[in-house]
């Protein structure tokens, strides 16, 4: 089996993967593009089959997103490989204290893969979706809170 092709994100991928993009993750891909933070996608055979990133939301926090096809499904240990690395570099660079995402609560293989990269569930925000369905809210706190709350504590 061909590998995947891992590329800069653009705004256009979200077009071009299927099941296609609603408006609200056609507005989010345009924020990830145009906003500070890191965003990458998928390609097999030169198609997008897959995007996300992460969004520099406040100082120190940022929101994770992604769009997956399902033929993602065919890379499962290389898609978890890729997105955790690239989190773990977007902590780093950016020196988060917390990044969260927003699940559809309809979706049980999103939640046990966002669990599985190191998010906690916080809460349900109920009929928050465009079409009114819940979505769960995931978090991941990082080191970088401990270093803010030991410079707090000395100063």
């Amino acid at each position: 089996m061909e590998k995947l092709q891992i590329i800069p994100f653009r705004a256009r991928h979200v077009k071009e993967i299927e099941p296609q993009a609603d408006d609200a993750m056609m507005a989010l891909a345009q924020l990830a593009q145009n906003s500070p933070g890191d965003a990458f996608t998928a390609c097999y055979l030169g198609q997008p089959i897959g995007a996300a990133g992460i969004i520099l939301t406040a100082p120190n926090m940022g929101d994770a997103w992604a769009l997956l096809s399902p033929l993602l499904k065919s890379f499962p240990l290389y898609l978890h490989r890729e997105a955790k690395t690239r989190i773990e570099h977007a902590i780093q660079k950016y020196q988060l204290r917390r990044v969260q995402a927003f699940i559809d609560a309809r979706h049980l293989a999103h939640v046990l893969w966002i669990r599985r990269l190191g998010f906690q569930y916080e809460g349900t925000a109920r009929a928050v979706a465009d079409d009114g369905s819940d979505r769960h809210m995931y978090s991941r706190i990082t080191m970088f809170h401990m270093k803010q709350e030991e410079t707090t504590c000395l100063s």
